[in-house]
This record gives structure tokens, C-alpha cells and sequence, in this order.
């Protein structure tokens, strides 16, 4: 940024007509754009941590938020020439999340995929509905508890072994295959969002065949377990 704005500087104070001005500006915005996502990651990850992110719990349609993950991430799926099938029931039942929140770590599961898979490759987001256990001996009338499963698959060249085991720590961070490094936060936050859920999050990954990253949301909202992060 610094550079590029004393360079601009420079011209204008010496009517230097040879410099790319527009360029320079172009460079100093999208540095300044990175800069301000990295602010923001560093202190959404912060208030998840502390418990201060202040989760507003509502109903979702699984459905609609599916539908807004595929339209952001469209265009880099376009521009990157890949593929992507959308794999789920169409009776799905809603789930009690923070909507801005889970469409986050949705977007960034896809986004991440995109960036990490192999030229032309596929893109597969499957979405399923499963138990996740028998109802509490006390109320046997209470249908078992169920949860969301949402699976991001890609086709790219996998992750190593001993990189998986903190491939969700801050700043850890893979070599996407253009040879960009990411900030190394954005599955640090898919990780805290999801567990402020209550859920759970993990990958699958063999090297040379693609990675899969799978996390869960409980259907129902349960106060009782609630800490407080949704203060």
C-alpha cells in the first residue's frame, strides 16, 4: 500500500505522466481491502474465542442458505474454470443457527475448495439430515436429536497427514495451487463458528485425490448448553 501510494505521490508532484497511475491505485485499494479482511478475521476469531460474538439465533432454511453460499462464490467458480454439484434432499427442516455466521463458514469451505482444487476440477457439496442418537430414556415420547450434515469436497491434491492435524490452528496455512497463501484465520473461524453451534467440524484428505471438510449444526437451539457466547 505505502509503496504504491508514494509512487502516486511522486507522479502528481512531478507531473509524471509515465507511471500507471490507475494501476497503482487499483494495487493500493485491493492491498487495502486485504488488509481490512485480515482485521476483520483476526477480530471475529478474537470474540469467538472470548465468547463475545453475539450469535443471533433464528430459524434457517438449509435450502436459501445453500443458494446464497453458490451465488457468492460463482464467478471464482467461473473464472476458475471448475465444476460444482449442489447434492440435497429438498425436505430438509430448518435449523436454528446465526444465518450471517454459518453462510460465512459455508462460502469459506467453498472458497477455500475453489482455490485448492486442481484446474478444471470438481467442486461437490452434499447436504443431509441424520440422527444423532436415541431420545433421553426420561422422554421416550421426544424424537431422537438430529443435526445438518454439510460435506465441501474438492478434487485437488489433498493435504498431508501431519499438516490436518492443525490445519484448524490460527495462521496455519497451506499453498493454495496458484502458489497464494491464505491468511491462515479462515478456518479458524469455521471452526470456532461451528462449535458455537454446538456442532463439529473435521476434514478427510488424501493426498492426490482431493480433501473433504465436513461439519454439523444441531436442528434445535438448546439454551441449556448455551454459554455465553450468544449473550
Amino acid at each position: 500500500i505505502t509503496s504504491s501510494l508514494q509512487l502516486i505521490r511522486t507522479a502528481l508532484a512531478e507531473n509524471d505522466d509515465t507511471l500507471p497511475l490507475p494501476k497503482l491505485v487499483d494495487i493500493a485499494i485491493r492491498s487495502s481491502q486485504k488488509l481490512y479482511r485480515l482485521i476483520d478475521s483476526l477480530l471475529d476469531v478474537g470474540r469467538l474465542e472470548t465468547g463475545e460474538a453475539g450469535l443471533i439465533w433464528q430459524p434457517i432454511d438449509p435450502a436459501q442458505l445453500v443458494r446464497e453460499a453458490v451465488e457468492q462464490i460463482q464467478p471464482m467458480i467461473i473464472s476458475h474454470r471448475q465444476r460444482l454439484t449442489v447434492n440435497m434432499p429438498s425436505n430438509l427442516p430448518p435449523v436454528e443457527a446465526d444465518e450471517d455466521m454459518i453462510l460465512r463458514v459455508l462460502t469459506n469451505l467453498l472458497d477455500n475448495a475453489i482455490k485448492f482444487n486442481s484446474s478444471d476440477g470438481q467442486i461437490t457439496l452434499d447436504v443431509s439430515l441424520q440422527e444423532t442418537g436415541r431420545p433421553d430414556e426420561d422422554q421416550p415420547q421426544q424424537a431422537p436429536a438430529a443435526e445438518l450434515l454439510f460435506s465441501v469436497s474438492d478434487t485437488g491434491p489433498g493435504i498431508p497427514p501431519e499438516f490436518q492435524q492443525r490445519i484448524f490452528e490460527r495462521f496455519a496455512r497451506l499453498e493454495t495451487t496458484a502458489g497464494v497463501k491464505g491468511s491462515g484465520l479462515g478456518l479458524t473461524f469455521c471452526k470456532l463458528a461451528v462449535e458455537a453451534h454446538k456442532g463439529r467440524i473435521w476434514i478427510e484428505s488424501e493426498v492426490g485425490k482431493g480433501s473433504t471438510f465436513h461439519f454439523t449444526l444441531p436442528l434445535k437451539h438448546d439454551e441449556s448448553r448455551t454459554t455465553s457466547i450468544d449473550s
